[in-house]
């Protein structure tokens, strides 16, 4: 499930019937790491009557309309809702970007009587949104942190090349069975539909014409006049156009195309809930689930040329050697073009014993998953391991989980949570060359997962809290990545596997929420993890090149010793201090100061194997040094960071109607310095490119910074 198939539902979905954290037990699913969000979507369940809603923000969109009517659950047993939204922007608080995202809802019920329900629920999101590119810090601090490299100018407008869009509706009919006043079933079957695409300029045996490539750098082109008046920073779409138009046969050289994921999967899910004694809970849960992609691309834009060559442009092979032929126009298939097919099924079971003093609870859960690859194109580099059908993968995964609750008193509870699953991998795992191949790397296993925690709660009256410490562990992950290599032994493109990764998540949270006066409440958090690879991995390559000059998709290059960095994607400790006042006239306000630290970059893990420091003939490099080696080796690290953001509103009584203003303003003091994520670029793959001072700043880590200032502001009327 992804956010941007109900993105815009607010009304829906803004109360869940069940939202569990971590691992806690959950009575509709075994869960994972992350818990477990199970939405009620009965019309009857929700609120009756009709919400109208207008925001206005500076982010990702500018504008959101929100509507929704219920009809509640009628004299008739029927029960009616529908809720719609729009999101748009012309352009976002990032340069060159829109947001145009539309979203709807529909429940219907039928309560046949107090023991059968029947409910059918159809929503979708569909949505187009441009995006923004991660930059170097030499780009940043020539162009600022709203650059975006992926825009230029078409007849007078911006035009960006990467366009993502999504549209994939689901539509679910479930059935409520309340078999006694102990025991209830519920039965949900679902077709889920549509596409995911994202596009991007292409080209066949021509130059790259972004500015973000390499050569077209200001430290590499000696262009930062060029640069800082836009000539340089920013795509010519119209030397494209130029270009396509002056190729003698007719081809185009460049053309916009899009990686498109085109999905069915049908879904069955059954929850079996009873009370078996005053004292004994139980759960019976079952899924299965089917899904059958289709991964390709398509020509988007021929950008006024008459078509696209159905050849790789590096290897000049063709990319279906059944039809070497084969030339693709508008909204023709092109490059690759193959299925993945999956079946996964899972048992769920699940008991809690209540005591006076203790509650336990014990979850298992026992899971099958298969996978195939069908290729729809004979890749003329993999002529006999591209086309037809793969061998079928398969995994049998189980998991167990517990939960203890010791009640001290009606007010003090000390909670302990474990667990141990395998999850299998995805298909992307298996075949980490899907668009060209279906060679599977070795190695390639269930991960195993082994979680804990253990917390005190305190719940009186005027004050809240709970410290939690945890710790999590896996082992024999999967890690992808794609980029181009410039090392002593490889100036290639390639796709990096690596296996057998584990990591480590050790931490401590404490949150206290008191209120010191009627009307003033003060919260204060605290969340000090260190997460870090705990297993160096098995290193891989996956390149064409292999292929064609050594007749092998991949070769393992054995360690990468990536063990004790630190995990990428966020800050790993933070503190926030918040103060709301609510007046009794029926307003608010709130401020609360945030302060992140250890925030790294994911590294890039070839420059962590012995190829980084030996030449071709396997001898050390010669100048390396001890500290030098440490330094190119060091794992970027943000600076620590502050925050202050406010909120304030007011609700308003008009007789039986309502209505309500809020707003809310981040980052108050502008900070512009919040990396929010970032990484290594590959390219840097032998030391004596590393300690290159022009090659550092070129390839130097490309980075995504915060928003600076935002705000959002919300008006409603609800009757």
């Amino acid at each position: 499930a992804t956010f941007n198939n109900w993105g815009g539902l607010n009304d829906v979905t803004r109360r869940p019937d069940e939202l569990t954290y971590g691992i806690e037990p959950s009575n509709y699913a075994f869960g994972d790491l992350g818990g477990v969000t199970n939405f009620d979507t009965r019309p009857s369940t929700m609120r009756k009557g009709v919400s109208l809603a207008y925001s206005n923000t500076n982010r990702s969109y500018r504008n959101r309309v929100m509507a929704t009517y219920n009809t509640g659950l009628m004299d008739n047993g029927w029960a009616f809702m529908v809720s719609g939204s729009r999101r748009w922007a012309d352009e976002g608080i990032i340069e060159g970007t829109f947001y145009d995202a539309y979203a709807y809802y529909l429940g219907v019920e039928k309560k046949f009587n107090e023991k059968h329900t029947l409910n059918f629920t159809s929503f979708g999101a569909p949505t187009r949104r441009s995006t923004g590119s991660p930059n170097t810090q030499e780009v940043v601090d020539m162009m600022g942190i709203y650059y975006n490299g992926y825009w230029g100018w078409q007849d007078g407008e911006k035009r960006n090349e990467r366009v993502k869009k999504t549209f994939e509706p689901i539509n679910m009919l479930t059935h409520h069975w309340n078999i006694n006043n102990k025991s209830k079933l519920t039965t949900t079957i679902s077709y889920q539909f549509g596409e995911e695409s994202s596009s991007r300029l292409d080209w066949y045996n021509a130059y790259n014409p972004s500015p973000l490539y390499y050569r077209n750098l200001p430290s590499q082109a000696n262009n930062k006049a060029s640069w800082l008046n836009g000539t340089a920073s920013q795509l010519d779409w119209s030397s494209l156009y130029k270009f396509n138009q002056g190729i003698s046969d007719g081809y185009s050289a460049f053309w916009l195309g899009s990686d498109v994921n085109k999905d069915k999967t049908y879904s069955a899910y059954t929850n079996f809930q009873t009370e078996l004694t005053p004292n004994i809970d139980v759960v019976l849960a079952a899924s299965y689930q089917k899904t059958k992609s289709e991964l390709f691309r398509r020509v988007e834009d021929l950008l006024g040329g008459g078509f696209v060559k159905g050849e790789d442009s590096f290897s000049r092979t063709p990319t279906d050697a059944n039809n070497p032929d084969m030339i693709s126009y508008k909204d023709d298939r092109y490059g690759y073009n193959y299925e993945i097919n999956r079946d996964y099924a899972d048992l769920f079971a699940q008991s809690k014993i209540k005591g006076k003093f203790l509650d336990v609870t014990i979850g298992m859960k026992a899971a099958m998953t298969k996978f195939y690859r069908e290729g729809k194109y004979r890749n003329g580099i993999y002529l006999d391991s591209s086309y037809g059908k793969s061998k079928t993968y398969d995994f049998l995964d189980f998991g167990v989980k517990s939960n203890f609750l010791v009640k001290l008193d009606g007010r003090n509870f000390i909670q302990a949570n474990v667990l141990y699953q395998t999850e299998a991998p995805t298909s992307d795992e298996i075949f980490p060359n899907a668009r060209v191949n279906e060679v599977t790397v070795d190695g390639v296993k269930s991960a195993k997962i082994f979680s804990s925690d253990l917390s005190y709660i305190l719940r009186a009256p005027r004050i809240k809290a709970r410290a939690t410490a945890f710790y999590t562990r896996t082992k024999d992950e999967v890690k992808k990545s794609f980029g181009y290599i410039d090392g002593t032994n490889d100036q290639i493109f390639v796709s990096e596997v690596m296996t057998g990764v584990g990591k480590e998540y050790l931490g401590t949270e404490l949150a206290v929420e008191a209120q010191v006066l009627p009307v003033l409440t003060v919260s204060a958090v605290a969340a000090i993890g260190q997460y870090v690879y705990k297993d160096n991995a098995d290193y891989n390559l996956y390149s064409d090149d292999y292929a064609r000059n050594e007749g092998v998709a991949y070769k393992n290059y054995g360690e990468a010793y990536i063990k004790n960095y630190k995990l990428g994607g966020g800050p790993q400790t933070g503190f926030s201090l918040s103060a709301e006042y609510r007046d009794p006239k029926f307003w608010w306000i709130g401020v609360s100061g945030n302060y992140l630290m250890n925030n790294y970059l994911d590294i890039a893990a070839y420059r962590r194997t012995d190829r980084f420091v030996k030449t071709e003939e396997g001898y050390p490099i010669e100048g390396i040094t001890e500290e030098g080696l440490k330094e190119v080796l060091r794992q970027p690290k943000m600076d620590d960071q502050f925050m202050l953001n406010i909120n304030v509103g007011k609700t308003f009584r008009i007789g039986k109607y309502s209505a309500g203003i809020s707003g809310t303003i981040n980052n108050v003091l502008n900070n512009k310095d919040y990396v929010t994520g970032g990484f290594e670029q590959m390219r840097t793959g032998k030391y004596t490119n590393a300690i290159d001072p022009t090659y550092q700043k070129t390839f130097g880590p490309k980075l995504w910074y915060g928003m600076g200032t935002t705000y959002f502001a919300n008006l409603y009327f609800r009757f």
